[in-house]
């Protein structure tokens, strides 16, 4: 990678750390669910992309490349959901319940079996049944919100990443780049500063912070050596 460009992106890595400790620390609390999932899905994204940068300084970089699906990942999500965030977050929530519902599962199954003994069948069965019970009462509620946007929904089902990227050409390049490029190349950081930048930019727009939204454009900016490293 050329001096140039490395300097452009650990101007624009020092840049998107400063957006988002103001952004996930410096904001009021969501207490609304989309905005909380929005909260949680940047500081998910942050804690992967810290993680990355820390893995390419050391001995080891290309070892932290596994950081880089989670971000394109997480990406591609939260844009899936902010289409039409007050019904789409039900999916999210509803696929959370089922997943844990099939760890539960196996847990049990494990404990039936006799290669387990750190709770009863009868612990995780109750368990089971209150998820079952939170999973009916997300599935009312999503049929809830479809009726009042004059929506019928067949199945609560969160698709694929393929298939949450594929309605968008833009998503779709970024999850070629996620699953293809990035698996396999050393470089990742020029392409995960953006797509860092462009999360940020959604959540502050979620959260109500107009002031960080218009930082994330600088990320790109500086990525192109016209704008300057700090923020103000």
């Amino acid at each position: 990678m050329p001096d140039e460009r490395v300097q452009r992106v650990d101007k624009a890595e020092r840049l998107l750390e400063a957006i988002g400790t103001l952004l996930l620390e410096g904001s009021p609390p969501a207490d609304e669910l989309w905005p909380i999932t929005a909260f949680s899905l940047a500081s998910h994204a942050r804690s992967h992309h810290r993680a990355l940068l820390e893995g390419l300084a050391g001995k080891t970089p290309r070892a932290s490349q596994i950081h880089a699906r989670p971000i394109v990942e997480t990406a591609i999500l939260i844009h899936y959901l902010a289409e039409e965030p007050e019904l789409k977050v039900w999916f999210w929530v509803a696929d959370g319940l089922k997943e844990q519902l099939k760890m539960l599962g196996e847990w049990r199954t494990s404990v039936e079996r006799g290669e387990a003994d750190d709770a009863s069948v009868e612990q995780l069965t109750e368990i089971i049944e209150d998820k079952e019970r939170q999973l009916a009462q997300v599935e009312t509620k999503a049929k809830e919100v479809a009726a009042g946007l004059g929506e019928e929904l067949e199945k609560l089902e969160l698709p694929k990443r393929y298939v949450q990227a594929a309605g968008d050409p833009h998503l779709f390049g970024l999850y070629t780049k996620g699953f293809r490029h990035l698996s396999g190349s050393i470089h990742v950081s020029a392409t995960l500063c953006s797509v860092l930048a462009v999360i940020y930019n959604l959540v502050a727009q979620v959260l109500g912070r107009d002031d960080l939204a218009e930082d994330t454009g600088r990320v790109h900016d500086v990525m192109l050596g016209l704008a300057p490293a700090e923020p103000e």
